[in-house]
């Protein structure tokens, strides 16, 4: 469909206007750091487990976008 829908709606709220409870859980990189980290993999599921970050589920949706984007350290084994 055209227009502007729900994901568009949500992103705006939390760039544009700064809402901090903006979540636009159907993101598909949310989906996948959520996944990534163990947890839910699908939109109703994530927007579900977030609701336990209400109010600051805006901070949480960076926090997602800032792993998925940060590269994997690489861990250094004693020798």
């Amino acid at each position: 469909s055209r227009g502007i829908g729900p994901w568009t709606l949500s992103y705006l709220a939390l760039r544009g206007l700064g809402d901090p409870d903006a979540f636009p859980a159907t993101d598909l990189g949310l989906l996948k750091a959520s996944a990534q980290l163990g947890g839910p993999a699908d939109a109703t599921a994530l927007l579900d487990h977030a609701g336990q970050w209400q109010p600051w589920r805006a901070y949480a949706a960076q926090y997602l976008w800032t792993y998925l984007a940060t590269p994997p350290t690489r861990q250094e084994t004693p020798s």
